[in-house]
């Protein structure tokens, strides 16, 4: 996310306006709205998160062709989450035409960021 912010602070104003940042949760049981609110805070006001229960985020992950994660690992009240590291770029067409897996500078968001709001349906 820092690199994400990072690299929409470098925009032109009229860049930043059509650029929405959503975030959405693997983890639904400790990603309550108000936690989601606090986190994405430290990156920007303006982004966006959404959670949901753990059947509607795993069909979300499908429709969007992301890798399902394996079942948690759980010992009590303590567990860890698995997930995909990456960033699906959606343009104002509706089409993921970029998918940015770990690894990707803030330079590279800030490069295609223009470039993807060119594609328009």
């Amino acid at each position: 996310m820092g690199n994400i912010a990072y690299a929409l602070h470098r925009q032109a104003p009229a860049v930043r306006r059509d650029v929405e940042v959503v975030f959405v949760t693997v983890d639904p049981r400790r990603d309550t709205g108000p936690v989601l609110r606090r986190w994405l805070n430290h990156y920007s006001r303006s982004f966006v998160g959404l959670t949901g229960s753990e059947r509607q985020i795993e069909t979300a992950e499908r429709d969007a062709g992301v890798p399902l994660a394996p079942p948690e690992k759980q010992k009590g009240a303590n567990y860890s989450v698995q997930h995909a590291s990456i960033v699906l770029a959606y343009s104002p067409d509706g089409f993921a035409h970029a998918i940015y897996t770990q690894g990707f500078s803030g330079q590279a968001y800030a490069h295609d960021m223009p470039l993807l709001l060119t594609k328009r349906g």
